[in-house]
């Protein structure tokens, strides 16, 4: 099931909820599982039950802890997708938090700048630009402006900060790589 199913998407998962042995796929068939998902708004139903009855088809192994290990995978299985909509819940209060910030539609016109980085550039500036004064001054803090380390004679000796703030400079490079993936494509 494991190598045949991709667990990362949704409707996998929810079929773990109903049905996790493969003696159960096997006696529900294709026709009830497709519908069972059906039921519960997953896409790509019948491809789904398919692959899922054509992996029960070939384990005919019933292993002694298959029951327990079934109860379990049903608990990891609902809190996985009870997790999920937790994520979609908080990343949607996130959104909601951004967008009421007075400079949000400034930062998103930024090439590269979307909610999520935007809303981590505004954690990371404390959401107050008059702090900085300047560009050069916000690029220093971010890690972005090489530091002078001119003595005597030498000069022109330009090396990377050693004291900056990480965040902002992972914001920062996060932009710059979107809007590079999407200048070349």
């Amino acid at each position: 099931m494991e190598r045949s199913l991709d667990l990362v998407n949704k409707g996998p998962v929810m079929l773990l909820t109903g049905y996790q042995t493969p003696a159960a796929i096997r006696r529900a068939g294709a026709r009830r599982i497709e519908s069972w998902l059906r039921n519960r708004k997953v896409r790509g139903v019948a491809a789904l039950a398919r692959t899922a009855v054509e992996a029960a088809q070939a384990q005919q192994t019933a292993l002694p802890g298959e029951t327990l290990a079934a109860a379990m995978v049903v608990r990891l299985a609902k809190g996985v997708m009870a997790l999920d909509e937790e994520i979609a819940e908080l990343n949607a209060l996130i959104e909601a938090r951004f967008r009421e910030h007075p400079h949000a539609e400034v930062i998103r016109s930024l090439p590269g700048m979307g909610t999520k980085l935007g809303a981590e550039f505004i954690a990371a500036t404390g959401g107050d630009m008059d702090a900085f004064g300047s560009a050069d001054r916000l690029a220093g803090f971010a890690g972005l402006a090489p530091r002078p380390r001119d003595s005597g004679r030498a000069s022109g000796n330009l090396r990377r900060p050693r004291r900056y703030h990480r965040g902002l400079l992972r914001s920062m490079y996060l932009s710059a790589h979107d809007w590079e993936v999407l200048s070349t494509s």
